[in-house]
């Protein structure tokens, strides 16, 4: 393969009529399930999980060097014991959200003193966040289903396990997506000539005249707008953090884009980098209390050193200058932008890039692909 090329940049067909559409439907969508069926597929088993025995910081870490925002929790080993080739009974998964609330990342600034970080010492035995109770991977499972237990769970990564639950390997919405990656790059190595379409006809006869990887590709051939959330919340550079909070808490997203008075975006603001931003909480019986309010926040709002925070710029916690695209932007782009560890949510701008249209990022991909797998599953096109 030539190493100089890159994702191909795939465009929706113009002129779509309805028998275009069903074609997609019927012939391309769902044939990523046929070929890519169980999650032994996909798995990768030299991904390390983290274990009780870990401090905060490490977890962290470890999240952030491959890209993910929930990594699986494994036990330790009798003895103690970090790796070797014995079982190691899986638990449960951590989440980037939950590690947020324990420590902060702005010890030294917006008020926030030294022991702001002392969480990031703590083991994950002892922080009381491992969520439990995520149905079992097994190597079996079919694909349609990983992604949706990751849609519903909302986690990006979910441990392969054998029958008695030990840990196997580690499943991620990067190797799902990196699928369609790989597959453009193929697509864009061969001759045109080999690329063909994929007739009506041919499903009723039960034969394909195109290559099953063009097949596969057809899960993703079209625009962001099939695919983006609409009517992201937006709110301006000279606006505080609280008022971001608070937006996100009224309208239930966790983006929001930030605008200067032109309208040109100029940043994004998730509710990740404002649960960072916000001091840990550290009295457990107020962790408990602050799950069970319905607001997306965990904090104390009687705290001065949280209103302080909150008082400050929402440009301390945005993330500046963010890629756009637009919503006639072919959605292998994106594939192939979310695939990089260091990928985040894009806005979307109205196609003549005027006004804001929506935000895309992994989530939506998945929940697409998972829509896309319940209906061909739904007109018996592909099965468990």
């Amino acid at each position: 393969m030539n190493d100089s090329i890159t994702p191909s940049r795939l465009v929706p067909p113009s002129g779509m009529v309805l028998i275009d559409i069903f074609r997609r439907i019927a012939t391309g969508k769902e044939v990523f399930f046929y070929h890519v069926r169980s999650a032994g597929d996909l798995f990768d088993t030299a991904r390390e999980p983290v274990n009780l025995d870990a401090v905060l910081k490490d977890v962290w870490e470890a999240m952030t060097a491959v890209g993910l925002t929930s990594l699986p929790v494994v036990e330790l080993e009798a003895g103690g014991a970090h790796k070797s080739d014995k079982p190691r009974p899986t638990i449960g998964v951590v989440r980037k959200s939950e590690l947020a609330t324990l420590f902060s990342r702005f010890v030294g600034a917006l008020s926030q003193p030294a022991s702001d970080d002392r969480a990031l010492k703590v083991r994950l035995s002892n922080a009381n966040i491992t969520e439990r109770g995520l149905p079992p991977v097994t190597k079996q499972m079919s694909i349609l289903e990983v992604i949706t237990v990751m849609v519903d769970a909302k986690v990006e990564a979910l441990p392969v396990v054998d029958e008695g639950r030990n840990y196997l390997g580690m499943i991620t919405s990067l190797d799902v997506l990196k699928c369609f990656d790989y597959l453009n790059i193929i697509r864009a190595s061969r001759p045109k000539e080999e690329l063909r379409e994929m007739r009506i006809v041919d499903l009723f006869v039960g034969q394909g005249s195109a290559m099953p990887t063009d097949k596969m590709l057809e899960s993703f051939v079209g625009s962001v707008k099939e695919v983006m959330r609409e009517s992201v919340p937006t709110i301006a550079l000279t606006a505080s953090i609280g008022e971001a909070a608070r937006l996100m808490n009224r309208t239930e997203r966790e983006t929001i884009v930030v605008i200067d008075p032109n309208g040109t975006v100029k940043g994004i603001v998730t509710a990740l980098e404002i649960q960072l931003a916000l001091p840990p909480i550290v009295n457990r019986m107020e962790l408990r209390a602050a799950k069970e309010r319905a607001e997306m926040f965990k904090m104390n709002p009687e705290s001065s050193d949280v209103r302080a925070v909150l008082a400050e710029k929402v440009t301390q916690v945005m993330l500046a200058n963010p890629t756009c695209v637009t919503t006639d932007t072919p959605v292998g782009e994106v594939v192939a932008r979310q695939t990089q560890i260091d990928a985040y949510e894009q806005p979307v701008l109205s196609s003549d890039k005027t006004r804001i249209a929506g935000v895309i990022g992994r989530s939506d991909l998945l929940r697409a692909l998972a829509a896309l797998g319940g209906l061909a599953k739904k007109r018996g096109l592909i099965d468990e």
